[in-house]
């Protein structure tokens, strides 16, 4: 539009944002005019503006292209992702954030990474005398640097924010696609982000596609060849294929789903290959546990039903088997020992009935207990009941040092003569 056609500028005369919708509206339902008016139209008549002052001309004319860079990258959160399947946002410097998927929403609006096994970024590395390596991502935001973990704003750390980045990078959306250049002056090379998902109008079936496709263009700047390495570096997206959730129907060749029907099925398959009467099972179960005493078994996407602390207790003695060690790692776990104990079982708790347990989060490889319990006291003990004592100070140790506002988990151990004579006898044997 040439600024004559639009006369001098009147900014009483401009809409509000009410009125706009409106005129906007009358605008696309006024596309449909006949053949006839739209030739009328196309003889060179001028055309009326609409209420409010914009032309029918302006409203359909293309803008130009905003261009985006320093603090305003920042508020930028493109989503990439099929129609209705989940998606995830670009934001302003080339990274991804805000993963809404695994069937619950993000908005952490920082990139997925406080856990390992959630993370999606490029690097490259410049080859010879003088080697490059670079996070191909823009300079990230330092109001988003906190300390550690979540802070007064409720900013999570991503994991990454100390990798060497480029130094400057512009940032340009056209719905349904992003692109990000990114420049600095040790990178000979130009490179630039698309980032996109089919998005076609009418075609709702190709539009859902779930995916969010990237595309990196790498351009030399420099007057001799260039040897660098590109790598792309995304954790398996799909639910259940991370170490955190084994429990998934994706993993079943590998790792069957934990169910209550799987659970007994396994004590029956158990106790058939056993000598009931003299071989020890030991057993040991961890995941999430309720203030009701029951073994969390649900996974999105699909419901389970959790695991009871009676309901375990009669598959154990359904099964058969005479001699028990059960190690039970949740929070209230104790309020598993009732209904587990006998003469026959030894019954080991990462917590008391009416306490939780710490060091479940999604970046650790055990709990506080497991990690005790397995990997620090056991190897160095002739017994079960001697490492229970040296995991739960251990335990006492971590808890004091990284939860100290909050109640001791308490682990706890219930046991009897007859099991632990039949131990003794077993530990004879080695």
């Amino acid at each position: 539009m040439k600024p004559e056609d639009a006369g001098p500028p009147n900014h009483q005369a401009r809409p509000t944002r009410r009125e706009f919708l409106v005129a906007t509206s009358s605008a696309a339902l006024g596309a449909t005019v006949s053949r006839s008016e739209a030739q009328t139209h196309a003889t060179g008549h001028s055309q009326p503006p609409l209420a409010g002052g914009y032309s029918r001309a302006e409203l359909f004319e293309l803008g130009s292209q905003r261009s985006f860079s320093g603090d305003r990258l920042t508020q930028i959160a493109m989503p990439i992702g099929g129609i209705g399947a989940g998606c995830v946002c670009l934001n302003g410097y080339g990274g991804l954030q805000d993963f809404s998927i695994w069937n619950h929403p993000g908005t952490t609006a920082l990139p997925e990474g406080f856990a390992p096994s959630k993370a999606a970024f490029a690097i490259l590395h410049i080859r010879g005398a003088e080697p490059v390596t670079k996070l191909v991502e823009g300079p990230f935001p330092l109001l988003k640097i906190y300390d550690q973990g979540l802070q007064g704003e409720g900013y999570r750390r991503g994991g990454f924010e100390g990798f060497p980045r480029f130094s400057k990078c512009i940032f340009q959306g056209e719905y349904p696609i992003g692109e990000v250049k990114f420049s600095d002056s040790s990178i000979p090379l130009d490179v630039t982000l698309h980032a996109w998902n089919p998005f076609i109008p009418l075609d709702e079936k190709n539009s859902g596609i779930p995916c969010a496709i990237l595309e990196y263009t790498l351009q030399s700047n420099a007057p001799h060849a260039i040897e660098y390495e590109f790598s792309y570096h995304l954790s398996h997206l799909a639910a259940g294929c991370s170490k955190e959730e084994v429990n998934s129907r994706n993993t079943v060749t590998s790792a069957p789903m934990a169910t209550v029907t799987s659970i007994r099925q396994a004590l029956k398959a158990l106790a058939s290959r056993m000598d009931r009467e003299q071989d020890i099972l030991f057993l040991f179960l961890t995941s999430h546990g309720t203030p009701t005493h029951e073994l969390k078994l649900q996974q999105p996407g699909f419901a389970l039903r959790d695991l009871p602390a009676p309901e375990l207790g009669r598959m154990l003695r359904r099964s058969g088997i005479r001699w028990k060690v059960v190690v039970v790692s949740a929070c209230y776990s104790g309020g598993f020992i009732d209904s587990l104990r006998d003469d026959n079982t030894l019954v080991i708790t990462a917590a008391r009935y009416d306490r939780s347990s710490f060091g479940c989060a999604d970046d650790a490889e055990m709990t506080y207990f497991g990690r005790a319990f397995f990997k620090e006291a056991l190897p160095q003990s002739r017994t079960f009941q001697e490492a229970f004592t040296k995991a739960d100070e251990l335990v006492a140790e971590w808890e004091r040092k990284n939860q100290p506002k909050e109640p001791r988990s308490l682990p706890q151990l219930r046991s009897a003569a007859p099991i632990e004579a039949q131990l003794e006898r077993w530990a004879a044997q080695k």
